[in-house]
C-alpha cells in the first residue's frame, strides 16, 4: 500500500467540491490512481486560505510524525497571511488573502470585513514579493532534506505562484531589461531604475536564492505552469477549479511525474 501526502491550500482541500478532497474527482485521487493504481492511501492536510509558511510548517510536522512513500507539497500565492484572531471555543482562524477575508468578533476585538480587507491589502504588501520567494526557496530545501532522511519521494506543485518561464535562470554578465523575464522586471521595477541599479538588484536576488539552496527545479512538477493558469472550469463560487480542471491537473502531473521517474 503506497502512502501519499498532499499538502497545500484550498485547491488541495477541495474547497467548494462535494465532500472536499474526499471527492473521487479531486486531482489527488486521479493522480494517485494514475500512479499507484488502487493500492494507495492519501493523507490530505490542505487548508483553505493557507499561506506558504503554514503549508511548510504543517508539511514539516507531517513528514516528521508519519512515514510516507510519496509527498506532494502544493504551494499557494505569495501574499498571504494565515492567523488565529482569538482564543475562543468557536473557529477563529482567519486568512488575509485577496478573497477569503471574513469579519472577526471575539477576544474583546471586533474587525469588520471592510476593515480587514483594508488592513490586509496594506499589511501583505509591506514585504516585497522577492522575500516571500526567498523564504519559499528555504522551505523547499528544508523539506527535501527532511523527506530524503525519511525515505520519502517529494515533489513540489505550483498551485498559484507567479513565476514566468526562466525566472530562476541566472544570466551571467551585464543584464538589461529586455534580457529578463516579465516578472523579473516587475519585481525589479525596471522601468524606474537605471542599468546599474537593475544589475545590482538582479544579482542580489539570485544570490539570495543561491544562499538558500536554489529552487531545486528537478523536484518540481510544474514550476512555471501554475494550476491557477490551467483552470478550464470552476465550482459554483466561480473562482476555484471545477472537476474538468482537477482532471486536467492530474493528467498533467501524471506525465510530469513519469518524466521524473
Amino acid at each position: 500500500m503506497t502512502s501519499v501526502l498532499f499538502s497545500g491550500c484550498s485547491y488541495v482541500e477541495g474547497f467548494d467540491m462535494e465532500n472536499l478532497h474526499m471527492n473521487p474527482g479531486h486531482f489527488s485521487h486521479i493522480l494517485s490512481n494514475n500512479l499507484f493504481g488502487e493500492d494507495y492511501t492519501i493523507d490530505n492536510i490542505g487548508v483553505a486560505g493557507y499561506s506558504n509558511e503554514r503549508i511548510f510548517l504543517d508539511s514539516t510536522h507531517a513528514l516528521i510524525k508519519n512515514q510516507y512513500d510519496c509527498a506532494f507539497i502544493c504551494w499557494t500565492s505569495l501574499h498571504r497571511y494565515y492567523f488565529w484572531a482569538g482564543l475562543e471555543t468557536y473557529p477563529c482562524a482567519r486568512s488575509l488573502t485577496a478573497s477569503l477575508i471574513v469579519e472577526h468578533k471575539g477576544n474583546d476585538i471586533s474587525w469588520s470585513e471592510k476593515q480587514l480587507i483594508k488592513f490586509g491589502k496594506q499589511f501583505l504588501l509591506l514585504m516585497h514579493a522577492h522575500y516571500y520567494i526567498r523564504d519559499l526557496v528555504s522551505y523547499v530545501n528544508v523539506l527535501i532534506n527532511l523527506a530524503e532522511s525519511k525515505g520519502t519521494k517529494i515533489f513540489f506543485v505550483n498551485n498559484m505562484l507567479p513565476f514566468d518561464q526562466g525566472y530562476f535562470d541566472r544570466i551571467e554578465g551585464e543584464v538589461i531589461p529586455s534580457m529578463l523575464t516579465e516578472y523579473t522586471n516587475e519585481l525589479l521595477n525596471s522601468g524606474n531604475r537605471d542599468d546599474e541599479q537593475i544589475n545590482q538588484l538582479y544579482y542580489m536576488m539570485h544570490e539570495h536564492y543561491r544562499e538558500k539552496g536554489g529552487i531545486q527545479e528537478t523536484y518540481w512538477l510544474n514550476l512555471y505552469q501554475s494550476f491557477f493558469s490551467m483552470r478550464i472550469d470552476f465550482t459554483k463560487d466561480n473562482m476555484h477549479p471545477g472537476y474538468e480542471s482537477h482532471k486536467q491537473f492530474a493528467e498533467f502531473l501524471t506525465e510530469e511525474f513519469k518524466k521524473h521517474n
